[in-house]
């Protein structure tokens, strides 16, 4: 009753290791993400604090965020918390999975818990999370793309 997830995977052209590197070099963020928007603070590891924000057409927020799973070619998670802990907390996760072949699966995915869950559930916003984390995964699966054909810089 006080959780929900929101969960979306592709299939990416990419090595488990070039994603992950679109994933977690921020800085390069503004050149392939509409959505998503980082503060580059030096290297990320666990435990590292990240400044975050989200923009879609239905909101735009900035967040703090710590992250809780750094493993190169895995896994990034980060969670951020809305007020004290238990209020509304997301927990979220990138998982990669290597397909064979120079392709990945991302599994992109959030969970969402606390008292304010039930009712933040219900908003526009989180109807339209599932379309954001798809058009997220497919800037992803672009940006990878394009990095393992090389015509991308670094």
């Amino acid at each position: 009753m006080f959780e929900f997830t929101v969960e979306r995977s592709v299939e990416i052209g990419a090595t488990p290791e070039v994603v992950f590197d679109v994933l977690t070099v921020m800085r390069d963020w503004p050149t392939w993400s509409t959505m998503l928007v980082g503060v580059d603070r030096g290297p990320i590891a666990k435990g590292s604090k990240l400044s975050l924000g989200l923009r879609t057409p239905q909101a735009s927020y900035d967040f703090s965020a710590e992250v809780t799973d750094f493993r190169p070619g895995l896994a990034f998670e980060w969670l951020s918390r809305t007020g004290v802990p238990g209020v509304f907390d997301g927990r979220h996760r990138f998982e990669i999975t290597a397909l064979g072949d120079g392709r990945s699966r991302l599994r992109n995915v959030e969970f969402y818990s606390g008292l304010l869950a039930p009712v933040l559930r219900r908003t526009a916003s989180m109807k339209a999370a599932p379309a954001g984390f798809d058009k997220m995964n497919q800037e992803i699966a672009a940006r990878a793309e394009a990095i393992a054909r090389g015509a991308a810089s670094r």
